[in-house]
This record gives C-alpha cells, sequence and structure tokens, in this order.
C-alpha cells in the first residue's frame, strides 16, 4: 500500500543527489577533490609537506561536495 510513496521518496532523493553532484561540478569545476588527491601522489615522491598540503585540500574538497549534497538533499525532501 506505501509502495509508490516508497518509490517516490527515493527517487526524490535519487534526484537531489543527481542534482547536487552536478551542481558542485559546475560551481567548483577547478576544484576536483579526485584531482587534488593525484596530484598529493605526484608530488608525494618530492616533497612530503606538499602532499600533505594537497590531501588537505582534497579532503576539504570532499567535504564540501558532501556538505552540498547533504543540504541539497534536505532542502528538497524536507521542501516536498
Amino acid at each position: 500500500q506505501q509502495l509508490p510513496v516508497v518509490l517516490y521518496k527515493t527517487a526524490l532523493v535519487t534526484g537531489a543527489v543527481v542534482l547536487a553532484y552536478w551542481l558542485d561540478r559546475s560551481l567548483f569545476h577547478y576544484a576536483r577533490p579526485h584531482d587534488f588527491f593525484q596530484l598529493a601522489l605526484q608530488v608525494q615522491n618530492d616533497s612530503l609537506d606538499g602532499a600533505r598540503a594537497l590531501r588537505l585540500v582534497a579532503s576539504l574538497a570532499t567535504l564540501r561536495r558532501a556538505l552540498i549534497i547533504l543540504a541539497c538533499v534536505l532542502g528538497l525532501t524536507l521542501g516536498l
């Protein structure tokens, strides 16, 4: 009996995640976390401090993306 409601809510959350991911990619096209992690691996041989700083930047970019996704999901699910 509640299956349509569950499917609707699941589709709503999935749509919010996709929307938020592409919003993050378009707003911060220069600061993608995987690029920073790859750069940290390349720099690791040269200097450990530089690699550590790049990993910190990559971690912050990952947290930024997670917060944007969280905000979009909460906003969409609480608003409807």
